[in-house]
This record gives C-alpha cells, structure tokens and sequence, in this order.
C-alpha cells in the first residue's frame, strides 16, 4: 500500500505534520533508513516492571490495534488508555510503523512512551518490511514471548507466515504448546499476535492444529489485528477478537476476573 495516503491522512495536528515528514525524509536521505538502533529490550523491560507490583484484580489489559502512520490516533489511544480506571498494562497488537522504518519506530515509540502503565508489542508484518524486523528485535526483543502475572500466562506469538514464505514454524506450535501446557503457575492464559488464523496471511496449513491446540490448552480468547476492523468469531470453541486500526478511534479492553468468564469490551473515543 502507498506510503501517500498514510502520510496525508496522519496531517491533521503539528505532531502529525513532524511525524509524517520525519518519516518522508528518512527514507529519501542517502543513509540506510533501516539503521538498527541500540539493544532496548523494550518488552522485557515492561514485563519486568509489571512482575516487580503485585497482580491486580480484576486485571484489566489495553489492547490496541494497528498504528501505522496513526500518529494523532496513537496520541489520543495513549490518552484514552491514562484515562481509564485499573488498566495493568497496555499490548500493541502489531504494525506498529508502515514501511518498518528506523525513524517510524523511533517515533511511534515516543508517543507510546507517554503511557502511565508498562506495554508491550506484538511484531506485525509491516514492522518486518524492509528489514524492518531485525529493528524491532532489537528495540523490543524476542518475536515470541511468554510471562506469568497473577494466575494468567500471557503469550505473544509471531504468526506473520506469509513474510517467511510460509514456513512450518510460524507460528511456532511447538514452543507455543511448552508455553501453554499445565506447570501450576498458571490457571488460564492469553495468547495474542498480528494476524488471525482465519486470514490468508496466517500459513493454511497450521490454522486447524493451531486453534486445535488453543482448545486443548483451555485458552477462551485470543487477539489479533491486522484486517483493521472490530470483530469476534468463535472456532474451535476458542473466542478469536480482532482489534480495529486505530484509525477506527477504538480500543479494546479486556478484563480478567480473580473468577468467571473474561470481558472483552470496544471502547472507542
């Protein structure tokens, strides 16, 4: 898609206009836009200050969808998020820059950093255009990644199959199954990533074993962005939410009770 109706669309503030012409020029100057910036560990940062207060009940977590070039709507989503009562923390869903560029990270992360809660981001598949990809493992580490807080095990998985050609080990059922399976740590778990089982992009060939495997572990809901739309469809008995782009001005809210079933509200602005 045009990098041109993402930069227009995202100049309707000065912090739009900087955004979008930072991110023009860094991939019109003679040095390589996709630069790796220095070693941050951004997601292991945020789960080791999660783990370092005690769980909160009921846990609430901010899931939001793809950002992109979304820079005023990523400004008023991180607004929405400080402003609504009891969020633990916050999970970017994937996508978060267009083109994977040095600079869209770089900018996107500051406006995420405006956060009062720790968050996190899930690798999507224009975060790995370009080369893209090796800047996000750099800036937020592993592409799959796992911790516990409370009773939950949260799991953040890379199902972008298509950029790898569609390989046997995206998304990595394997490493996911060791993930979920029963160790007395846990009683329930999350597992989100970018794109869902049911779309083109995720490799047709893992979808049934994957929701198979989700069904068998006991997970009841799973987020996705990825198609920019709000939505839920259930497979496998397994409740698969898709997050909207945040172009669509929402968010979504998920709360976890000590007891009982989880609630997953839109909530929009």
């Amino acid at each position: 898609m045009s990098l041109w109706p993402h930069l227009l669309a995202s100049v309707r503030s000065p912090l739009g206009a900087v955004a979008a012409l930072a991110v023009l020029a860094s991939g019109c100057l003679e040095y390589s836009p996709y630069a790796l910036p220095e070693n941050k560990g951004l997601n292991r940062k945020a789960v080791g200050a999660l783990l370092a207060t005690p769980p909160a009940e009921p846990l609430r977590v901010a899931l939001l969808g793809d950002t992109q070039l979304a820079f005023d709507e990523a400004e008023d989503a991180v607004g929405l998020v400080n402003g609504l009562d009891g969020v633990s923390f916050a999970i970017q869903l994937g996508d978060f820059t267009d083109l994977g560029l040095l600079r869209e990270y770089e900018l996107m992360h500051d406006v995420f950093a405006r956060l009062r809660v720790p968050w996190l981001v899930v690798l999507g598949n224009h975060d790995m255009l370009g080369g893209g990809d090796a800047i996000y493992d750099r800036m937020f580490g592993a592409r799959n990644l796992v911790f516990t807080w409370g009773r939950t095990r949260f799991v953040l998985l890379d199902t972008n199959a298509r950029e790898y050609g569609f390989p046997e080990d995206v998304p990595d059922l394997e490493w996911l199954d060791a993930q979920l399976a029963p160790d007395g740590a846990h009683d329930r778990a999350v597992v989100v990533a970018h794109v869902p089982p049911w779309h083109e992009d995720f490799n047709a060939a893992l979808r049934q074993p994957y929701l198979d495997l989700l069904a068998a572990r006991g997970v009841t809901d799973s987020f996705y962005a990825h198609v920019h739309r709000y939505g839920v469809r259930e497979e496998s008995g397994v409740r698969l939410w898709t997050a909207d782009a945040l172009t669509g001005r929402s968010i979504l809210l998920l709360t976890l009770p000590a007891a009982g079933e989880p609630l997953v509200e839109q909530v929009s602005w």
